[in-house]
Order: C-alpha cells, then structure tokens, then sequence
C-alpha cells in the first residue's frame, strides 16, 4: 500500500505529466515492494507524442528515486487494463 508521501509525489509527476499531455490518465498503480511501483497509463497515441512522454516519465521518475527514493516504472495500459479502469 502506498504511503500518503508517495502518492502525493506520483500526483505530481501525473500532473506534470498532463501539463504537457492531457490525456495521460492513470488507471493502475501496482506495488512491487514498499518502494517500487509500476504505473499504467493512458498515453497519446500518437509516436512523437509517446517519445516526448518517455523523456519526460524517465526525468521525473529519475528526480522521484533520487529525491524520495521512490522507483515508479511506466508504462502504458493495455486495452484489457483500460476497460476494467
């Protein structure tokens, strides 16, 4: 379960996240142990669009682990994940 401290640090970065492309939406967080999460997200589909979103995911999740030493892995949801969120 996350703690209150790493749910508000991935509400930023989601936030960030949507400055940039508002159709980022999460739809799961998955708790690998207490410090790693993976992250599954609706994201632009368009490919320039998507390389941008991976600059931009590596840079804050890189700030999160080395900031909080929080490890959160992206990655975009499947259509499976889309229709259960």
């Amino acid at each position: 379960m996350m703690s209150f401290k790493q749910q508000e640090v991935l509400k930023s970065i989601i936030g960030k996240m949507q400055e940039r492309f508002p159709e980022v939406k999460l739809v799961e967080v998955e708790e690998m142990n207490t410090q790693s999460f993976w992250v599954s997200l609706i994201e632009p589909t368009d490919e320039d669009r998507q390389f941008e979103l991976d600059d931009l995911q590596a840079e804050l999740g890189t700030d999160a682990l080395l900031d909080y030493g929080i490890n959160f892995h992206f990655m975009p949801a499947n259509s499976e994940s889309m229709q259960i969120g």
